[in-house]
This record gives structure tokens, C-alpha cells and sequence, in this order.
């Protein structure tokens, strides 16, 4: 059973502790912390200013401070939905010339594998095979591709149920502002039964930065497919999202369904870490988003009355925040999520109705904020946002918090259960409701 300290020490494992907090009802408030040397706070002032998410110029490297503190109640295990680890330590032999098969159990964090992944990356980068696109489309129904190494490729399409299991996929498109169209490095279409696992998939995008006319080229694209399983798959350095799913507009306008994804790591993405299009029915269980141009999470189609619904997402964990704000077709679930910065609830997402919760784990907000409104949390229409058993505490930072933890405006509903929150609280209007249990 996990606790709301553990929790909070999901990127403070070696943090010091803080110096207490104030209860008051069912809100929990941080007592300020003792001044640090003038020197180096003046000095660390300058580079952090007012908040204390800070990122290594280009590296996406967080530098750690220590968190305000946050409460020690117990978090019930009945909140979480999620697929059982199982103790069987995962292997894998991809990125070796002439390996064999790879096996990592369904439901096991893919830490250790994703690193072996990313180190192959590199290593293989000197000695890349052609691009096995034309091999992968000639497959058959029901055929799998065994890769083993590197491969440079400008991008891979599935349209029938195959499966690629290993190999490292480059795609190294040209770093220039062209209006070419850019292809993601794998993209599925109109196809159902298709596994890839345990592949790494790497774009030129070192920085992660945003590149308006090369954001097509995510590591996965997913259209209007159903049955899908990606598994222990990294992305890194690409233009576009690291994950996009959605529909195959303008000739399909199916959802993706029954998707289920079990172990993606997203890296430097140039755009978001995964765009939630428009998709229903669909499972996402460990996906780290460490970096990403813009939010860790976006549930935005771009269209008017198009959106996802049924969603659970399972020990996720992102540094760039969660937006859902196009139209929603049912219900979206995080459990035991590991979130940094902001949650919005806004636009056709809100209007929709549909209930978004999140159950245990921890969300950490901004410890000041300037944006409109300037609050980490914010529901602005009548949606329903609701946090279970949910640590609710401040990015690491110098100074005591001034941003607002919530705002709630234009008839929205946000509910706090078992939920302490490191004020300053917030505010709603009065057409809307805060509900602390």
C-alpha cells in the first residue's frame, strides 16, 4: 500500500526533508522553510527566479530541489487500477547483431529494459542497416519482423496485423524548415493486431525544441486502428509528439480502439509527449514522458465535437503537465500518477461533462505562476475534476509558494478527496464548486 510520502519522493528520493506543515480541515499548508546562504541564493535566485522546475539548457536534465512537504496519509489501494507487476525481471538482447527474440513480461515497469534500449541506441548509430519499411510492408498477416541493431529508416507504415519485435529505427530527416511533409518514424493505419515491442525509436531533434513545419514526424502515430499493443518501446529526439493517436482524417473518422500500451519512455519530443486524439476504450500503463516541447500530456483533436473517451492511464509519469481540452467522448482515469505542473480541464473537454479523475500518486504544481488564469490546477466550464488520494504538493523552489493551487470558474467542479494541497488554495466564482472531503 503506498503512502502519500511516497509519493512525494517520486523525483525527491534524496531531498531533504521538510520542516513541518500546518493542517487546517482537510487542506495542508507548508511552513516556510529557513533562508539559505545569501550567496548561493542569490546566485540559484537568478537561475530558477520564481519557480523551481529547472531544466539543464538542452539536456532536459532536471536540477532537484528540495519539495515543500506534503501530508502522510495512507493511499487505498482500491483507488488504483492497474495490471499487477509481475517479479520476473525483463531481458533483452536488442541492439545486438544476430540476437534472438526478446521477452519482457506484460505489467513489469520497464526501467531497467528502456535503459538497456537507449544505450543500444547510441552504440548502434555507427553501423545501421537499410531501411526495412519495404520488408515490414511485404509481410504477411499475422508475420513478424525480428529486428536485432540499427536501422535508418524515413518511416515505417503498417496497414495489416504484423508485428516488429526489436531493433533500433533512425530516422534522420533533415533539420530544416522545408514545408516537405514529414512522416513519423512508425506509423499504423486501418490496421488491427499489430504489436511493436521492445524497439528504440530516434529522431535528429537533440533538443527537444519545437520545429513548426517538422512536427509530423512523431515516434508513433496510431490511426484508426484497434487492437493495437505497443510494448516497451522509447522514443527520443523526434520533431513531432513521441505518441500521437487519433483518427485517419479525412478518410476514416473511426477512433483508435482497444489500444493498449504497456512501457513507453518519451524523450525529447518536439512537440507533446503524447497527443490523445481521438481514441476510446484504450489502456496506457507506464508512460514516461521525461521531456517534451510543449505539455507531457494533450487530449486535442483540432476538431470541433472530436475527442477520446474510456481512457486509463496507469502509473504514468510526466515533467510537462496534462491538458485535455477538446471534446470528450467518456470518462479519462489516472491512476497513481507521478505528474509535474499543471492539470487543465477547459474548452469542449469541460463542456462535454464527461468525469476526470485521478486516483493516488502525486501532482506537483507550480510553486508561483503567470498564467491566464495563474493556477496549476484549472477547470473553466462545467467539467467534473476530481482527485482521490492524490498528494497535491509544489515544485521544488526557494521561496514559499504565491501561485495559486486551483482555479474553478464557469460553472466547473473540482472535488478533493483525501487530498492534501500545499497552498495558497485558490479560487472559484460562483457559478462553480470546490469540494474538500
Amino acid at each position: 500500500m503506498r503512502t502519500y510520502q511516497d509519493a512525494a519522493s517520486h523525483v525527491a528520493r534524496h531531498q531533504r526533508a521538510g520542516k513541518g506543515s500546518e493542517t487546517v480541515g482537510r487542506v495542508r499548508f507548508a511552513r516556510p522553510r529557513g533562508s539559505a546562504s545569501l550567496v548561493i541564493g542569490v546566485v540559484l535566485a537568478l537561475f530558477v527566479l520564481m519557480e523551481g522546475p529547472a531544466f539543464a539548457a538542452g539536456t532536459g536534465a532536471r536540477v532537484h530541489h528540495p519539495r515543500h512537504p506534503v501530508g502522510n496519509s495512507t493511499v487505498s489501494s482500491a483507488s488504483v487500477v492497474s495490471t499487477p507487476p509481475t517479479s520476473t525481471p525483463p531481458t533483452s538482447n536488442v541492439g545486438v547483431a544476430g540476437a534472438g527474440r526478446s521477452t519482457v513480461p506484460t505489467g513489469t515497469p520497464p526501467m531497467a529494459f528502456r535503459a538497456s534500449l537507449q544505450a543500444s541506441s547510441s552504440s548502434a548509430a555507427m553501423s545501421c542497416k537499410p531501411d526495412p519499411a519495404p520488408t515490414i510492408a511485404a509481410l504477411p498477416p499475422g508475420g513478424v519482423f525480428h529486428g536485432s541493431g540499427c536501422y535508418l529508416t524515413s518511416g515505417i507504415l503498417i496497414t495489416r496485423p504484423v508485428t516488429i519485435d526489436g531493433g533500433v529505427f533512425v530516422d534522420p530527416v533533415a533539420a530544416k524548415e522545408s514545408g516537405v511533409p514529414v512522416m513519423p518514424i512508425i506509423r499504423i493505419k486501418d490496421a488491427s493486431h499489430v504489436t511493436v515491442e521492445n524497439v528504440v525509436l530516434d529522431g535528429p531533434n537533440v533538443t527537444g525544441t519545437f520545429h513548426r513545419h517538422l512536427v509530423g514526424q512523431a515516434g508513433l502515430d496510431v490511426l484508426s486502428s484497434s487492437h493495437v499493443v505497443i510494448r516497451n518501446v522509447a522514443t527520443n529526439d523526434t520533431y513531432g509528439d513521441g505518441m500521437t493517436v487519433s483518427a485517419n482524417f479525412p478518410k476514416d473518422d473511426a477512433p483508435t480502439s482497444d489500444l493498449l500500451v504497456n512501457g513507453l519512455t518519451v524523450t525529447h519530443a518536439g512537440r507533446e509527449g503524447m497527443t490523445i486524439a481521438d481514441a476510446v476504450h484504450s489502456t496506457f500503463d507506464y508512460v514516461h514522458v521525461r521531456s517534451a516541447a510543449e505539455d507531457g500530456w494533450d487530449f486535442e483533436s483540432d476538431l470541433n465535437g472530436v475527442g477520446s473517451g474510456f481512457i486509463t492511464v496507469n502509473h504514468p509519469e510526466t515533467t510537462k503537465g496534462i491538458r485535455l481540452i477538446e471534446a470528450l467522448q467518456g470518462p479519462i482515469r489516472f491512476n497513481d500518477c507521478r505528474c509535474d505542473r499543471h492539470v487543465t480541464l477547459m474548452g469542449e473537454a469541460a463542456l462535454s461533462g464527461a468525469a476526470v479523475t485521478f486516483n493516488g500518486g502525486s501532482v506537483f504544481l507550480p510553486n508561483a505562476d503567470h498564467g491566464m488564469p495563474p493556477a496549476g490546477i484549472t477547470v473553466r466550464g462545467p467539467g467534473s475534476l476530481t482527485f482521490s488520494h492524490v498528494a497535491i504538493g509544489r515544485l521544488p523552489a526557494f521561496r514559499a509558494p504565491t501561485g495559486p493551487a486551483w482555479s474553478v470558474t464557469a460553472g466547473g467542479h473540482l472535488t478533493l478527496n483525501d487530498s492534501p494541497v500545499v497552498g495558497p488554495l485558490g479560487n472559484n466564482d460562483g457559478q462553480s464548486t470546490v469540494t474538500i472531503r
